[in-house]
Parts: C-alpha cells; sequence; structure tokens
C-alpha cells in the first residue's frame, strides 16, 4: 500500500497490463492503492485486510471470476464505493444491485479519477465519456 494520503482503493482486474496502469493512475492522483486482484477471494482477501473505501470491479475476472458477485460481497463487508470499469456495461445495468458507477472501457485516465471521485461523493454528477451513474448504496 502507497503512503499516499487519498481513499483507499482496491484494483480488481485481470488483465495485468490493464491492472498496473489503473494502480499507478490512482497513485498519481493521491489515491491509495491496498492490491490488485484478479479473482475475487483474492480481492475478498484484501478487503477483510485494508478495508478499502473504494473499488475499481472489472465484470469479467480470472478463472470465470464474477465481478458483479464480487461487488455485492465487498459491500456486506461494511460501506464501500464501487465502481465497475468494464468493457461489457450492459452485464452492469442487467445484474448489478450494488455500485454507484459504470465506467466503459477503454477509458482515459481523467475518466476514472473523476469517475472515482464521483463514486467517493466528491462532486456533483460529473460528465465524463463512458460513465454511468448507478443508484445503488454502498451498504446492503
Amino acid at each position: 500500500m502507497s503512503d499516499a494520503a487519498g481513499p483507499v482503493t482496491l484494483v480488481v482486474e485481470d488483465e495485468a497490463l490493464v491492472a498496473i496502469t489503473i494502480e499507478e493512475v490512482l497513485l498519481d492522483a493521491g489515491f491509495r492503492v491496498c492490491g490488485i486482484a484478479d479473482r475475487p477471494a483474492e480481492a475478498m482477501a484484501l478487503a477483510r485486510r485494508h478495508r478499502p473505501e473504494l473499488a475499481v470491479v472489472d465484470v469479467r475476472l480470472a478463472a470465470g471470476g464474477d465481478g458483479i458477485q464480487l461487488a455485492g460481497e465487498l459491500v456486506a463487508l461494511g460501506p464501500i464505493g464501487i465502481l465497475f470499469a468494464t468493457g461489457n456495461p450492459s452485464e452492469v445495468f442487467n445484474r448489478a444491485r450494488v455500485g454507484q458507477g459504470c465506467l466503459s472501457k477503454p477509458f482515459e485516465a481523467a475518466w476514472l479519477i473523476a469517475a472515482l471521485r464521483a463514486v467517493h461523493g466528491e462532486g456533483g454528477p460529473p460528465r465524463i465519456p463512458g460513465f454511468r451513474p448507478l443508484p445503488f448504496p454502498k451498504t446492503l
């Protein structure tokens, strides 16, 4: 975990290059990244250990993992802002029952930061290409 002062954030992404890029973008913007996971079990272990305030979650994860189901498990642990970052936004809109936003891939670094800040409750609804807010609370 970095020493930055921003929100503690978990990255759940099965494409290594994408995950590392997201981590670098978040660190550069002052977020604290508690870890990267490519499978739900790994993500839950990191969440239990670090209690992140935010999570960037892909829908399709390694070994057949389901990011939408994982998001529900993360929210059940306690308050957490969920930003789905996915090439499959229709799955989020059809299946998700938790989460505060969905950002379609591909996206630019500035869009990711603005979307995460919106999910964290910083500022009003952003005008970000590929971003749609979701109406769900941070806890179940």
